[in-house]
């Protein structure tokens, strides 16, 4: 299942600011609900920004509503949201199914001059929708879409039916899903051993990882698997450091030299290699959120990387 939900951009403006003001409660009530359980979003409809830049009604004002709400717990709900949930915009291109979509137009079946790229983008990460209860259209839990392409000089067409979510009871069903994928991959990490992984086969394990593997946090469970499974291909075909960055697709790098030249922090990147004892494990990945960073050690004659670290990123000389 792709990570984020999707931001579906054609459910909005609502008709009137009226019926904006009467709906929007839910939308922030989803979002505050995704928020408690780690879920994201994203959006792919050109207009990143605050989820208070949004078009929501003609004559709608975003920050006069906010300080309205009588409710101060449901006020500092919607504050929380706005300060902690972020939607960043992503390329359409980049998606699960690997679908080149410059030439291909997806719209909403039942209106078939309304472009639904949000839609689209969940369908091809097999992900679900996210939308505003601004017409009978967006509140159902399924939504038929048409992906139309031309291929051969023929018109082609597909129906696709995209999960969506535009109230609490549709939500529910999605965060349990998440936890159970959660807990799969918990207990997938937790079992990990420092070699012989049959998964794993061309990866080795330091203690100090495998211990720091059962308390990190649920988002990053999935990033570190993908990784792992990135590192233990790419590694059989790679003689060097270049190759192995083309062929695992990886942010990887070197530490400065002004960083290897320090004992103290050559020691913080220290770790028991499984058969090679104490070794510095310079290189390290940096596609993780928040800072944090995988240190590796690579043996390009024996086709093994060695796991040395994984966690919040170690001072360097500039820091």
């Amino acid at each position: 299942m792709f990570d984020s939900i999707v931001l579906n951009e054609a459910s909005l403006p609502f008709k009137s600011a009226d019926d904006c003001e009467q709906n929007i409660e839910c939308f922030f009530d989803l979002l505050h609900n995704a928020m408690l359980n780690d879920i994201h979003f994203t959006r792919v409809d050109d207009t990143e920004g605050a989820w208070t830049h949004l078009n929501y009604a003609e004559g709608f004002a975003f920050g006069h509503w906010l300080n309205r709400i009588e409710d101060k717990e449901r006020q500092r709900q919607v504050k929380s949201v706005l300060s902690s949930v972020k939607c960043p915009l992503l390329n359409m291109n980049d998606n699960k199914q690997q679908e080149n979509v410059e030439n291909i137009l997806f719209v909403l079946e039942q209106d078939q001059n309304q472009e639904v790229l949000g839609l689209a983008f969940a369908s091809l990460n097999d992900s679900h929708g996210i939308s505003f209860n601004s017409n009978n259209i967006w509140r159902q839990q399924l939504i038929s879409i048409v992906k139309l392409w031309g291929e051969n000089s023929e018109e082609n067409t597909e129906l696709l039916d995209v999960p969506n979510i535009s109230k609490l009871e549709h939500l529910k069903p999605l965060i349990d899903d998440f936890k159970s994928k959660r807990l799969q991959n918990k207990k997938y990490l937790d079992d990990l051993k420092s070699k012989d992984n049959p998964d794993f086969k061309n990866l080795l394990f330091t203690d100090t990882v495998l211990k720091s593997l059962k308390s990190i946090q649920p988002l990053d469970f999935k990033k570190v698997i993908g990784v792992f499974c990135k590192l233990d291909k790419a590694i059989s075909d790679s003689e060097n450091l270049e190759a192995l960055i083309v062929n695992s697709g990886l942010d990887i790098s070197g530490e400065s030299e002004s960083t290897m030249a320090n004992r103290t922090l050559v020691r913080l990147r220290t770790f028991k290699h499984p058969t090679l004892g104490a070794k510095a494990f310079e290189i390290h990945i940096k596609n993780f959120s928040g800072g944090k960073r995988m240190h590796i050690l690579p043996d390009y004659e024996e086709n093994k990387i060695c796991i040395g670290y994984f966690g919040k990123h170690l001072k360097t000389s500039n820091s």
